[in-house]
């Protein structure tokens, strides 16, 4: 997937990184709608813009409105990269072969003389470019499969807050993102897996954020008793010191005097 569509996009800054990027696009206003390429892989927008070219990150400084090029048809939606393949199935149903474009099906189809295989899109979606959920969702057409692939995404992903509210626990993002990969692999909804989850793992990850909380306590505590014992090397050192200095004064002193006695 790392080719460039044909798509449109609408200045839109999200980030702090986003507004300084716009801003070296002199006379480039949030809000204007723009036609380039998009890379689906880093996000990037490339068009023209007063006869040079340019660039906005989506998700950081614009947003997609659409893609113009239906094979493969490609949307980022919600920090979600889906796309759709054409497929041919056979007729147990299985995928035999997978195709970027119609015409690349169709070919395959005349050149193999293979008549008895099923043209079908195949909708599936990917995060951070490299972890798949689930498996292809097929349909009729590019645009039922990537709006279904979007229904999916909607009703399977689970927010924290949601979590928090069903199950009355607050966890951190860390621990959080392994629950939800738990409940992303499970057959359950959101209500039956937080009930599940309230009954099986609840009480182990509250204790294990307990024993956390008491861990760092005790690592404070650790770290002022460190603190004292430096303290108090300190003050040594500085009282060692003093009678050093009194001892040099007081040699000195005698120094001077057998000088004067020797000079006499």
């Amino acid at each position: 997937m790392a080719k460039t569509i044909k798509a449109k996009a609408r200045v839109k800054v999200t980030t702090e990184m986003g507004y300084w990027c716009l801003a070296e696009i002199r006379g480039l206003k949030e809000g204007t709608e723009l036609e380039g390429r998009y890379n689906p892989v880093n996000k990037a927008f490339d068009f023209s813009w007063n006869g040079q070219d340019a660039m906005l990150w989506i998700g950081q400084n614009g947003e997609l409105i659409e893609t113009q090029e239906p094979n493969p048809a490609v949307v980022e939606w919600q920090g979600y990269i889906i796309w759709v393949l054409v497929g041919l199935l056979n007729s147990d149903g299985e995928v035999v072969e997978e195709f970027e474009t119609l015409k690349e099906a169709k070919a395959y189809i005349k050149e193999n003389e293979a008549t008895h295989l099923k043209i079908t899109y195949m909708a599936a979606e990917e995060i951070n470019k490299n972890h798949y959920l689930g498996t292809p969702l097929f349909w009729l057409n590019s645009q039922r499969g990537i709006n279904q692939t979007q229904k999916n995404i909607k009703i399977n992903n689970m927010e924290l807050y949601e979590f928090a509210a069903r199950t009355n626990t607050y966890l951190t993002d860390e621990l959080f993102a392994k629950v939800h990969e738990e409940y992303m692999a499970s057959d359950m909804d959101k209500d039956a897996f937080c009930d599940w989850w309230v009954e099986h793992r609840q009480f182990s990850v509250t204790k294990q954020m307990a024993m956390e909380v008491y861990r760092q306590m005790g690592r404070a505590e650790e770290y002022k008793v460190q603190y004292s014992r430096l303290a108090e090397h300190r003050n040594s050192l500085q009282a060692q010191i003093s009678q050093r200095n009194l001892r040099i004064k007081k040699l000195e002193a005698q120094l001077a005097k057998l000088k004067e006695i020797v000079n006499a």
